[in-house]
């Protein structure tokens, strides 16, 4: 999981956010509208939905090209329950909150252990990247 992720604001422009992906090595950045997650902006957002689209990006705003109604998972949810929304859902990255619905990082279907380790469901998602990373 990539903890301590960074967002950006939907009024912000996608150069901005491209700026943020290639200064932090990262795909994806969850778009914020005030504390509430409006959806996910990825590389790809900006570069067909934004360049290929003839908008520009210094111009548009993250919130025309980003992908809304954005799914999350929080930390102590199972490993399991992570993946199994990973599968229905077709996504391969998730963000995830605390608690405090604070954002605390991004889960990516690779930082997941396989399926097998999964069958108790008692494995909450913090637990699961921690144990497969190490």
């Amino acid at each position: 999981m990539k903890a301590h992720a960074r967002s950006i604001a939907a009024d912000d422009a996608p150069a901005e956010a491209a700026e943020i992906m290639r200064d932090e090595n990262v795909g994806i950045l969850p778009v914020f509208e005030g504390d509430r997650l409006a959806g996910m902006l990825t590389d790809r957002d900006i570069v067909v939905r934004a360049i290929a689209g003839l908008r520009d990006p210094w111009l548009a705003s993250v919130r025309e090209i980003m992908t809304p109604h954005t799914l999350f998972v929080f930390d102590h949810q199972s490993a399991g329950e992570a993946m199994q929304l990973m599968r229905e859902s077709r996504v391969r990255r998730l963000p995830v909150f605390d608690h405090e619905r604070s954002l605390v990082g991004i889960l990516s279907a690779s930082d997941l252990p396989d399926s097998a380790s999964l069958n108790d469901g008692a494995t909450s998602v913090l637990d699961a990247v921690t144990d497969s990373t190490t």
